[in-house]
């Protein structure tokens, strides 16, 4: 009897710690839900790697207490067979640079002194390079839109990339969550890149007539002020994909950018929003081009969001149609998390030396957690699936019309407020002694509010027709 007591108590307490416990609980979701929507947590494609796994030279699943949730190479072929490519550029993707420990997933870099790899330069040149050793592991589960996906990683201290991504199976549609190359070198020579995130995508037709789109607008290439380089740092990144068109940034919980459609919009080094659209293309075709200016592509100044949508007639997620779907992202995609040495940063002799790969410490990437949540009804959220800590919306209820139900969301906010109605155009935020500490428009159904410090308001927004309702606010940091 007390062995089956034990027994009971041993496998409850393991069930709990497996399933109760992860390292974000703490951590509310960032991103919006939506109105009458949480978020619920996708437990098989998240991971917070509590647990060992060693390097291996074979091809294996791995995961927590037997439960597989990678596979330690590139993500396989549409039919399930193994993909060969080794990696972009001197690449060369290896299984035994991969393991889990210290609560965290390693993926690291190295060379063999005298191998080299040859590749196709930006000028179809056969371009030789020494080659560059590197993990790669792919999810087991896909994640398909609506889909946040946000993970906790040390950045290399490196020149080569640290990479979490999303790729459809059939390598046509994708959405980058990092790619930072954050070391500058140790001569240097990589310092403008060391100081940027790029917040990118690609779309692309596949061989024999490869084409790649990505946006080269110069604010793709995200950075703040204050950080000169991004190497050595833990930083909280994610994607929301909200719809086949809209995809919004998130770095260290705020918000930094939103690809809507036809529009973008940035939050710059200051800390301030710029809205852009487009300048042009020379065909909306497949054979078309961007626009450039100064190297980068050139984007036209807008006052809001929906100001550079309503004057954008070009698409900033696949402008020459590409995909042939109606410029849309609608494939569900594999997790992808990796280092390697890309293609354009060898051809411009950026990649790391040989004496700066001797640093194991610099050119190990270590990720803390990944985590992905789906929205679902707010109702509907006490299911099987754990719910973390999220942000939920805050209901009013108007006096006039009790049946429906104002929203306003996220409660704590950072940096945006939502309105879950569209005929609301001004807001007014008053401190609690009944001063105006902000007065903004609605755009977009959105009122930001990152100019706020700490605090508990009191926010007034009011319609064209004068009809105001008010609301208690949290700001948060």
């Amino acid at each position: 009897m007390k062995r089956s007591i034990l027994l009971a108590i041993f496998a409850f307490l393991q069930f709990f710690t497996s399933h109760g416990q992860y390292d974000w609980d703490n951590i509310p979701v960032p991103a919006n839900a939506g109105a009458g929507k949480t978020w619920k947590l996708q437990t098989a494609a998240s991971d917070d790697f509590n647990y060992t796994f060693n390097p291996t030279n074979n091809v294996v699943d791995f995961g927590p207490n037997g439960n597989m949730k990678w596979y330690n190479k590139y993500h396989n072929l549409p039919n399930g067979q193994p993909n060969n490519f080794e990696g972009p550029g001197p690449t060369k993707w290896m299984q035994n640079h991969v393991a889990v420990s210290g609560g965290n997933l390693n993926i690291w870099a190295s060379r063999v002194p005298g191998a080299t790899k040859s590749f196709t330069g930006s000028n179809n040149t056969t371009i030789s390079r020494p080659e560059t050793r590197a993990g790669c592991i792919t999810n087991k589960t896909r994640v398909k839109y609506p889909v946040f996906v946000e993970a906790r990683v040390k950045v290399m201290n490196s020149t080569l990339a640290s990479d979490i991504w999303l790729l459809s199976p059939d390598d046509t549609q994708e959405i980058d969550i990092i790619e930072c190359y954050g070391g500058p070198g140790n001569d240097d020579r990589n310092s403008y890149f060391a100081s940027k995130i790029h917040l990118s995508h690609h779309v692309f037709i596949r061989p024999p007539n490869f084409k790649d789109y990505q946006p080269a607008d110069l604010n793709s290439w995200w950075s703040k002020n204050g950080v000169t380089q991004w190497g050595g740092k833990t930083i909280r990144i994610g994607v929301n994909w909200v719809s086949p068109t809209r995809l919004e940034y998130f770095v260290d919980g705020q918000m930094v950018r939103v690809l809507d459609n036809d529009a973008i919009q940035t939050r710059l080094p200051d800390g301030t929003w710029q809205y852009t659209y487009p300048a042009g293309v020379t065909s909306t075709g497949i054979n078309g081009q961007l626009i450039k200016e100064n190297g980068y592509q050139k984007m036209k100044i807008a006052s809001s969001l929906s100001d550079a949508k309503n004057k954008s007639n070009i698409s900033v997620i696949d402008p020459f149609n590409y995909l042939n779907n109606g410029r849309k992202f609608n494939k569900e995609m594999d997790i992808i998390i990796n280092v390697e040495d890309q293609s354009w940063q060898a051809e411009a002799y950026r990649s790391a030396t040989t004496e700066e790969l001797s640093d194991f410490y610099n050119n190990n990437l270590l990720v803390d957690w990944i985590r992905v949540y789906k929205p679902v009804n707010a109702s509907a959220a006490n299911s099987a699936e754990t719910t973390s800590s999220v942000e939920k919306p805050a209901s009013y209820e108007r006096q006039d019309q009790a049946t429906e139900k104002l929203q306003v969301y996220p409660i704590p906010a950072t940096d945006v407020l939502n309105i879950s109605q569209s005929d609301y155009v001004e807001a007014r935020v008053y401190n609690l002694k009944g001063w105006v500490m902000l007065r903004k428009d609605v755009i977009d159904q959105k009122i930001d509010v990152s100019s706020l410090k700490k605090g508990i308001y009191i926010l007034e927004i009011t319609k064209a027709s004068g009809e105001t309702v008010k609301q208690k606010i949290v700001i948060s940091e």
